[in-house]
């Protein structure tokens, strides 16, 4: 069988990437990925949301074309990764009767048809309904129940809707940029399908730190229990060099890209580097360490903020697995990370 190709457009705040594919069509070998061409491009009229959809469009035509050159091929659909700080998510029930003497597709499909009847407001738009557990007959923690028997089917979705506007902006900039709009993904749940082993999502964060934003994944026993965006990310580190070292942002980027550590113990005390004075012409010596206690105190606030995962009964903090591999304790609570020492701080004290 001939492979499927599949296209998929990144819109982040400072560059558009793009990748093209082809997957076997046999969902088994599905995972065997072949990467074709790849495209990138400078992001013009995107912030948070699209600011200026005509640059918005030029930025997706011109890494589109850099893939398909690179790829040999020509696509017309492509998918859309979707970011911004106004993602809501919910859990949603749903209960059917069996048809028949045994649980089939159909069934599946009603039940999930059930779990996604909730009437969200106008300016949300559902993109994914992602299945948590099944459960059948009052037999929770079923993660695939087609061929059981049963008279009674329950299903928890995690429903995940963004801004209407926002996604529909997208549209229309993939349209006019001459592509059709596959579907739109989420991207922290896309960083974290990428990036995630089976046996991390069994309790497992996910952090994709980009320029402007930091998306974050939260998995326990296998699925999705949070998701969220801060408005923090790699300018945040740039703008706090500008200031605490009284340089041009264009010089800031450049000394956090050559010099930046994000943990001040790694580097020398004595290590000194050499950057532009306040006059023309004129260069400074300061130490590499100032550069990294700088980066190192806003990926501590970062990384802090970062999970606040809601208490519940599917999430805790292991820290055993995932945080300190030499303590023996784990604990329950708000949890959230500290950068420098990677340990937990939990709002129960352990």
């Amino acid at each position: 069988m001939n492979p499927i190709l599949i296209a998929s457009v990144d819109l982040g705040t400072t560059k558009t990437c793009a990748v093209i594919a082809e997957v076997p069509q046999d969902p088994i070998l599905r995972r065997e990925i072949n990467i074709l061409g790849v495209g990138q491009a400078r992001t013009v009229g995107m912030q948070e949301v699209i600011t200026h959809i005509d640059e918005t469009t030029e930025s997706i035509r011109a890494a589109l074309a850099e893939a398909e050159l690179m790829a040999g091929v020509e696509v017309d659909r492509v998918y859309v990764g979707i970011r911004g700080d106004k993602i809501q998510a919910m859990m949603s029930p749903g209960i059917v009767a069996v048809q028949g003497d045994e649980i089939s597709r159909h069934d599946i499909e009603r039940v999930h048809e059930v779990a996604r009847a909730v009437a969200f407001p106008p300016d949300r738009e559902l993109i994914h309904a992602i299945p948590q557990e099944y459960i059948v007959d009052g037999q929770r923690g079923i993660k695939d129940p087609v061929g059981m028997r049963g008279t009674r089917l329950e299903a928890e979705l995690y429903l995940v809707t963004v801004a209407a506007l926002a996604a529909e902006n997208i549209r229309r900039s993939v349209h006019r940029a001459g592509y059709q709009v596959e579907d739109l993904i989420l991207e922290p749940l896309a960083a974290a399908r990428s990036v995630l082993t089976v046996d991390e999502k069994e309790v497992g964060v996910a952090l994709e730190i980009g320029d402007a934003t930091t998306n974050i994944a939260a998995y326990f026993d296998g699925e999705i229990r949070h998701l969220a965006v801060l408005p923090l990310g790699g300018v945040t580190v740039t703008n706090d060099l500008v200031q605490g070292l009284s340089i041009p942002f264009a010089e800031a980027k450049k000394t956090k890209e050559m010099f930046g550590v994000a943990c001040s113990q790694m580097v020398d005390p004595k290590e000194m580097i050499e950057l532009p004075g306040l006059g023309g012409g004129q260069t400074r010596q300061i130490a590499r360490e100032l550069i990294a206690h700088v980066i190192e105190a806003r990926m501590d606030e970062l990384l802090v903020m970062a999970p606040l995962i809601p208490r519940s009964e599917y999430l805790h903090c292991s820290c055993v697995t995932k945080l300190d591999p030499y303590s023996h304790t784990k604990c329950r609570g708000f949890v959230s990370w500290n950068c420098s020492l990677w340990r937990c701080i939990c709002s129960s004290g352990n």
